[in-house]
């Protein structure tokens, strides 16, 4: 029985899901963590008033250090209390999510490989697997390591110590360095953007941004092992997986590299499952070898760039682009797609021959637009043909903290540097 094609617009539609949840955890994870941070103004307030009255009032300097430095201690401490309230309910919200969209990612992933059965017999497709375990979804959340190397459980554990690490390192330099202590806790809590309750530019801030990096990597995660799990048990059905990308300036020099590649049914060990970086988008399709039919979406304009300079023209403008929140500078994005397709009529994702990977789409950009991307530098190279994009990342399965494939890559940039 023949194969069917893929239908490329579900698989699509599942990466906006994909996507879209991912926003929304990572809001969820954003205000757990943030949760705790009314509990630690009030206690460093606290905790630094009565430091701050110990140095002034105390004549003695090795008795007033000496309490200076435990009263650091107890605040480190208290540091890390609150910090493991806030990480453990954001893990709490993470488990809870992750378990229903890991098995709604496996469905989806069962779907596209009964519809490449096409008319093929209903006992066939009553063969395929079709749902996850619950063993394998608790193998995945648990024991599963993604970027880095790392379980989502451990990547809980080093935001913990992370957003612990940067409060007291401000708390500390701020004491020795007899800074007051509407500074230091300004330092902490950032400064008002002018909306009630918004602060930017502070370390709190700081710790919502690698709460909500967390929270889209992690999902991209979970719903690519979702995938491969169930490509791997179907198998059979399949000539192999592909590496899908997305076909716009922000796609990163690594994902870009990947695009497009495909690992064929008996090379399914040597998969590179995304998410290759934080927040990453990329996601694995199923690779069936029967021609192109298909097309997918590519970005028509930088939309970034429109909404940078757009915000730039603005009078209002007050801030470097730069220094705007991912929050703000996402709906800027969003009004330039809107003022893009008023103004010109056109979609703002046009569509392109399925088959095109990352580096022919490249290809076809303006010298603008690929020197941007590369930047200087490597666009020089680029366009002397001296450089594409599989140099600039390690080779196949090579992983980052692997010394073996280190050396390796030495000798392929000596090669292409020339140094």
């Amino acid at each position: 029985m023949p194969k069917q094609p893929l239908d490329h617009k579900a698989i699509l539609d599942f990466h906006s899901t994909v996507q879209g949840v991912a926003n929304v955890v990572a809001d969820l994870l954003g205000e757990a963590i943030s949760g705790q941070d009314t509990a630690l103004l009030s206690m460093l307030q606290t905790e630094l008033r009565t430091i701050r009255e110990r140095i002034v009032h105390n004549q003695n300097p090795l008795r007033s250090s000496r309490e200076i430095f435990n009263r650091l201690k107890s605040i480190q401490k208290q540091i890390v209390d609150i910090s493991h309230r806030g990480v453990q309910r954001a893990a709490k919200i993470m488990q809870g999510e992750m378990l229903e969209f890991a098995r709604q990612a496996g469905r989806y992933a069962a779907e596209e490989v009964q519809a490449i059965l096409g008319n093929e017999s209903a006992l066939r497709r009553r063969l395929l697997k079709n749902e996850l375990s619950d063993t394998q979804i608790r193998n995945m959340l648990h024991y599963k390591p993604f970027v880095d190397g790392r379980t989502i459980g451990q990547w809980f554990q080093k935001l913990e110590y992370d957003n612990a690490s940067r409060i007291f390192q401000r708390v500390q330099q701020g004491v020795i360095g007899g800074y007051k202590l509407n500074d230091i806790l300004q330092t902490i809590r950032g400064k008002r953007d002018g909306t009630p309750g918004i602060f930017d530019y502070g370390v709190l801030e700081a710790n919502r941004r690698s709460a909500e990096t967390l929270a889209r990597t992690a999902v991209n995660a979970v719903a690519n092992q979702s995938r491969m799990e169930m490509y791997q048990a179907n198998i059979d059905v399949l000539d192999g997986v592909q590496w899908l990308g997305t076909l716009d300036h922000r796609t990163c020099i690594i994902c870009g590299s990947y695009d497009g590649t495909i690992w064929t049914s008996d090379k399914m060990h040597e998969v590179q499952v995304p998410p290759a970086h934080p927040n990453c988008r990329c996601v694995l399709i199923p690779y069936i070898d029967i021609g192109e039919r298909v097309s997918r979406p590519a970005e028509a304009e930088n939309f970034d760039r429109l909404a940078k300079e757009a915000y730039e023209r603005d009078p209002k403008s007050q801030k470097n682009w730069d220094e705007l929140s991912y929050d703000y500078r996402r709906q800027l994005r969003y009004q330039a797609i809107k003022d893009f397709t008023k103004e010109t009529g056109q979609k703002p994702y046009a569509q392109m021959p399925g088959k095109m990977t990352f580096a022919d789409y490249l290809a076809k950009q303006p010298a603008e637009w690929q020197r941007e991307w590369l930047g200087a530098s490597r666009y020089e190279m680029y366009k002397k043909g001296k450089l594409t994009l599989d140099h600039m990342v390690n080779p196949d399965g090579a992983g980052h903290n692997c010394w073996q494939y280190r050396i390796l890559w030495k000798q392929k940039r000596r090669y292409i540097y020339g140094n």
